[in-house]
C-alpha cells in the first residue's frame, strides 16, 4: 500500500509541474494567435508572448529532464530534499 500511494503521490505531483506550464503555453499560444489576427499586430507584444511560450516551454523540459535523472538513479536512499526546489 505504501508504495502505490508514494507512486500515486508522485505522478500527482508530476502532472501538476507539466499541467502548469502547458496550461501557460495554450493560454500564450491564444493570445498570440489573437494578435496577428488584427490589421497591424503590435511586434514588441508579439515578441513578448514569444518569449514567455520559450519560458514556459524550458520549465516543461526542466521538469522532464529533472524526473528522468531521478527515475536513473540506480539506488534510492532516504534523502530529504524540498519537492518544490526540485519542481522548480
Amino acid at each position: 500500500f505504501t508504495e502505490f500511494y508514494v507512486s500515486n503521490q508522485t505522478a500527482i505531483v508530476i502532472a501538476h509541474a507539466l499541467h502548469q506550464p502547458l496550461t501557460a503555453l495554450t493560454f500564450y499560444s491564444f493570445v498570440l494567435k489573437k494578435s496577428l489576427d488584427t490589421d497591424e499586430p503590435d511586434l514588441t507584444k508579439i515578441k513578448d508572448i514569444i518569449d514567455k511560450c520559450c519560458e514556459q516551454s524550458q520549465r516543461a523540459t526542466d521538469v522532464i529532464k529533472h524526473l528522468m535523472v531521478f527515475l536513473s538513479t540506480e539506488k534510492l536512499s532516504n534523502i530529504s530534499s524540498d519537492i518544490n526546489g526540485l519542481i522548480n
